[in-house]
Formats: C-alpha cells, sequence, structure tokens
C-alpha cells in the first residue's frame, strides 16, 4: 500500500469537491444577474480553477508543513527524519550514513552523507521515491563523490522497514549504484534520542559520535 499516494488522491478529490461547489455557487448568483451564457460559463470555469488550485495547494502546504497532521495521516507508514545508517559493501563492514527522508508534498526524498570508518565524509547523496510498497520503499539516487575528482553515480534503493507501532525505528537496505558492479547492504535506525541529534548537526562533535557507532559497528561484526 502506498499512503502517500492515497492521501495525494484524497487531497486531489478534495480540491475538486471544492471546485465544483463553488461553481455550483457562481452559477446559482449568476443566474440573477448575467444574461450572456458565455460570459457564466467562463466565470465558472475561472472560480472552479481556481478554488481547486488554491484548495489543492494549502491541503499539500497543511500536510508538508504541519507535522501533527502529517504523522497522523501516514500512521505506521511516518517514515520522515534522521537515520543512522550501518553499511557493509558486498558483505563486509564499510561506513557509517547519516541519512534524512524529508517530506516532499505528497511523497518523501532520501538525502544523507557517507562517511568512513575514521568518520569523513566520501560522498553525499539524494533520490526520489519510486515506489512504496508496504513496508517497502524504492528510491532511484545519485550518489556524489565528496573527495578526490568529481563523480555521480546513479543508483537504485530498496528499503524495508521494521512494522513497529506508532512509527518504525529499524529498516534494513539494498542499495547499488548503477555503473559500480558492488551492493551495499544495510541496516539503520531512527535517530530519535536529542543528544545524538545535537552531535551530529554539530561539526565539532559529529567526527567523535561517527567514530563511537563505526567501534560499535565493528565489534558487533567481530567473530565470536
Amino acid at each position: 500500500m502506498d499512503r502517500y499516494k492515497a492521501v495525494a488522491a484524497i487531497g486531489t478529490s478534495l480540491s475538486l469537491g471544492a471546485g465544483i461547489i463553488m461553481s455550483k455557487v457562481v452559477t446559482d448568483i449568476s443566474k440573477g444577474f448575467v444574461n450572456n451564457y458565455g460570459i457564466m460559463l467562463m466565470a465558472v470555469l475561472i472560480t472552479a480553477a481556481l478554488v481547486f488550485l488554491g484548495a489543492k495547494f494549502v491541503l499539500e502546504e497543511l500536510f508538508r508543513q504541519f507535522l501533527p497532521l502529517r504523522r497522523w495521516v501516514l500512521g505506521k507508514f511516518y517514515i520522515e527524519g534522521t537515520w543512522c545508517e550501518r553499511v557493509r559493501r558486498d558483505g563486509v563492514p564499510h561506513g557509517i550514513s547519516i541519512v534524512q527522508l524529508l517530506p516532499d508534498g505528497y511523497s518523501v526524498v532520501i538525502a544523507g552523507t557517507n562517511y568512513n570508518p575514521k568518520g569523513v565524509s566520501q560522498s553525499s547523496f539524494r533520490g526520489k521515491l519510486m515506489e512504496m510498497n508496504w513496508p517497502t520503499a524504492t528510491f532511484h539516487h545519485n550518489n556524489n563523490t565528496t573527495v578526490g575528482p568529481p563523480d555521480t553515480r546513479p543508483g537504485i534503493g530498496t528499503i524495508t522497514f521494521s512494522d513497529r507501532h506508532p512509527f518504525p525505528n529499524h529498516f534494513s537496505a539494498h542499495y547499488a549504484h548503477v555503473t559500480e558492479g558492488v551492493s551495499y547492504s544495510v541496516n539503520a535506525f531512527r535517530l530519535e534520542d536529542e543528544a545524538d541529534l545535537a552531535q551530529i548537526s554539530s561539526a565539532h562533535d559529529r567526527q567523535a559520535w561517527l567514530l563511537a557507532q563505526w567501534k560499535k559497528f565493528a565489534a558487533s561484526e567481530a567473530p565470536t
């Protein structure tokens, strides 16, 4: 189920309904003093179009900007926020990524930065949601290097979210860059603690936080 598409369809239907209702109101008012049918028809159509576009804009902005409404409407499908990814390249621990799933009207975009084990940025990426078939989302993205010669690599990723109530707090993912020929597997957790969010927002504290996450990741992968 794609809740984003369902919400978009409901928003369009409500906007269309508002336009139809207003066109009926304008028609009834116009009958009393407009005798030219062409003028009346044009007024009705213009009014309906303006009301439809205005209502659509307002509903989309409310859904995008008003977080409590967005959370309530999306329910368990609310996946937006900041996430920490533990990344493996061809099955081997590779690095840590900080990822944001950001509202984009009736959809969501993914953006983030990949860090090496020393906590140094290696690349950034941004992509769009292509399909949501809960609990799996498919994204197309572009990965841009932040060290060495500029390089952009298009790719595709699938993310499978935990079915936690009220919102998911973990996901697993698989990413592949079209031109690279290697695969990345990911386990991620949602960052909800204010202290964690403050650290990754600070250029001074971010690297130490990333190093701590890498040590936990490496320890969890060590043979027992």
